[in-house]
């Protein structure tokens, strides 16, 4: 016989408590009270019987808002932060309350010194609107900037940000049709609180340069999760060095709870596991103490962040993506936010439980290391027994095939514990050039990297790493993006040049292995 469990009969319950509060918001006898102040009528409804007017409602999403940055004591008195702007609905009801709380003029003031900036994302989403991203920005009260995408291409000291407001507006028109004074922020109306040089983007040459190197990497992944994957790797890496060449330590993001949750399963079907926690934290550290990333949203959902968008009346720019229109089949990113909507349509604490249950996940181990990509924890180090190491090597006899494969090759490398050595092999060369310079072949040995005496070449340092280099040096996830991909010629220079750098290190570290002394 079938049975009934007791979260199901509360289940039940709620629904028909919602569809009576429906039934006597719409009756003839009266508007339903707003639970709170029960004395407005309801005008709106958020989860199973939490029905509210308008006033309460924004005033409880406000003290939402305010009450999550408060609790983190994490902020500074009248320290400079930077809001991530796309013109989205919930970037842009982020923004009005980072302005409307700097603003004000009481002890409720936020204190805060924000600045907007937007990411021009055209060299690989031809459909967003700059111009209407920035119309939108400029009616905010506070400083407003702008970084292209392709401009993460660059070298990581390259400048990547410029203002675009520099004179705020003295004056706007009203509601009567008469003017009325935006007082500006504290160091919001010139452009002499931000270093010069830290303005000063490559020249028009040098970023088509950089725009065609973008498009190239874009039309290599070949999946669309590849590309979703891509593009928030390079949007998460231009904000955090636009936001260090800016000088401001905190960087807000505009992640709401329903968003979260659906990153945090797309990001464990994707092999990010080991990153659950850092992706729904309220505060990012991946960047060390130079950059606090928060998510001041987190506790809001979606529908949330629309209905007071809706409320108050907060303008926005539909937004566009890879993922845009597409069906839940284009990538695992889309499926599981179908997947994940369809539950919250039926079962109201779906986003809510997911979300919490990813907060409480943490990485069993200390990871040392930091992807060369996404800059979180290197969790490819898990021993040749472990699951990740298990996979990989089936991967690895699959595609050899039994006539190439040779175990004795790799028993040794297995016996040591060295999991990444058993699959990914060090490059051929061994941190060479590459070419045959006429010292090379002087010295007789060939290559600088076969002889034992290098060239002394600039070569030596600016050559590539090889995609087994590249692999070695990422995390599961990031790894999963590149095998999708037909090349990896066109990845970034932050990428390259810290996988080079990490790789003579280590070449370094095995020439004076012997002479080191091991602590006891």
């Amino acid at each position: 016989m079938c049975s009934i469990e007791e979260g199901d009969l509360a289940d039940l319950r709620a629904r028909e408590e919602a569809q009576h509060l429906k039934a006597q918001a719409l009756s003839d006898t009266g508007p339903t009270l707003c639970q709170k102040c029960r004395s407005a009528p309801a005008v709106l409804l958020l989860r199973v019987n939490d029905i509210y007017c308008r006033d309460c409602f924004v005033a409880a999403f406000t003290h939402k808002f305010r009450s999550t940055l408060g609790k983190s004591r994490l902020l500074r008195p009248d320290e400079p932060a930077l809001v991530a702007f796309s013109g989205g609905v919930a970037s842009s009801v982020l923004a009005r309350l980072v302005s409307d709380g700097a603003s004000q003029t009481d002890s409720k003031r936020l204190r805060l010194r924000p600045s907007l900036l937007m990411v021009d994302e055209s060299a690989v989403v031809p459909e967003q609107d700059v111009k209407e991203v920035e119309r939108l920005a400029g009616t905010y009260r506070v400083p407003v900037y702008r970084a292209k995408l392709e401009a993460v291409m660059g070298a990581s000291g390259a400048h990547v940000v410029e203002r675009v407001n520099c004179k705020l507006k003295e004056e706007s028109t009203g509601d009567d049709g008469g003017t009325e004074s935006l007082q500006a922020p504290p160091e919001a109306a010139s452009c002499d609180s931000v270093s010069s040089e830290a303005t000063v983007l490559p020249d028009e040459a040098r970023l088509a340069e950089l725009r065609a190197q973008l498009q190239q990497l874009w039309s290599a992944a070949g999946s669309g999760t590849a590309r979703e994957q891509l593009l928030e790797r390079l949007r998460s890496e231009l904000l955090a060095r636009a936001a260090l060449q800016l000088g401001i330590r905190l960087l807000l993001l505009a992640d709401t709870e329903t968003r979260l949750a659906v990153s945090l399963l797309s990001g464990l079907a994707g092999g990010r596991g080991a990153h659950a926690h850092q992706q729904t934290a309220l505060a990012d550290r991946r960047h060390g103490e130079r950059l606090l990333v928060l998510r001041p949203l987190r506790e809001l959902s979606s529908k949330q962040v629309a209905l007071f968008a809706h409320h108050c009346r907060v303008q926005y720019v539909p937004g566009v993506g890879p993922d845009t229109m597409a069906p839940a089949s284009a990538s695992i990113g889309r499926a599981t936010e179908e997947f994940v909507l369809g539950l919250q349509a039926s079962f109201p604490a779906t986003v809510s439980t997911v979300y919490r249950t990813g907060t409480k996940l943490s990485a069993v181990g200390a990871m040392t290391e930091d992807c060369a990509l996404c800059r979180l924890p290197l969790d490819t180090s898990g021993g040749a027994a472990s699951a990740l190491q298990a996979t990989r090597f089936s991967q690895m006899v699959s595609s050899s095939g039994p006539d190439r494969f040779q175990y004795d090759h790799h028993s040794a490398d297995t016996a040591a514990g060295d999991a990444r050595a058993t699959v990914l092999p060090p490059a051929a060369g061994n941190g060479s050039c590459g070419t045959d310079t006429p010292r090379c072949v002087e010295s007789g040995g060939g290559c600088c990297g076969g002889g034992g005496e290098g060239c002394g070449s600039a070569q030596t340092v600016s050559r590539k790493p090889s995609r087994e280099e590249l692999l070695e040096r990422l995390c599961y996830g990031c790894q999963l993006v590149m095998k999708d991909m037909k090349e990896v010629d066109n990845m970034p220079s932050f990428v390259t040049e810290e996988v080079a750098a990490r790789t003579r290190r280590e070449n370094m570290r095995k020439e004076i292995q012997d002479f080191l002394i091991e602590d006891s």
